[in-house]
């Protein structure tokens, strides 16, 4: 996506023509990208943790809010993942496409949902994970 959108300025400031559809692929493949690394992101532990208010809490107290966290999205993620299956099933039916390589959008969906699963179940194992260790 990088190289395309540089080869796309250049051409532009050239030839005067940018790459067409330039940015229709850089939107889908931004999109199919940031779906596929959340699931990493959370196994990880890669998200924003705010712990200016917990920083002198107890490790238990920790624990049990981050689990708190990993259940509120992991609910956040099976509500999106449930309604971008219907959303991606709906552009199948209507054939919605984008305006200039009229590319279908569902395309995306059969690699984002799975996708979006996979961070349920990652939501689901950290949320178990904190239980476990503020239990001990």
């Amino acid at each position: 996506m990088m190289l395309m959108t540089v080869i796309s300025v250049l051409k532009r400031s050239i030839l005067g023509a940018p790459i067409p559809g330039d940015f229709e692929l850089v939107e889908i493949g931004s999109a199919i990208a940031i779906f596929c690394f959340l699931p990493w992101c959370q196994i990880s532990g890669g998200n924003v943790l705010v712990d200016f208010f917990t920083s002198k809490s107890s490790l238990r107290s920790n624990h049990l809010l981050e689990a708190a966290g990993d259940l509120l999205f992991l609910m956040i993620a099976a509500l999106l993942t449930w309604r971008l299956f219907h959303g991606g099933t709906e552009m199948r039916e209507y054939g919605e496409q984008t305006m200039v390589l009229r590319i279908p959008l569902w395309w995306s969906f059969p690699i984002i949902i799975p996708a979006m699963t996979l961070l349920v179940a990652a939501c689901a194992a950290t949320m178990i994970g904190h239980i476990r260790k503020a239990r001990t």
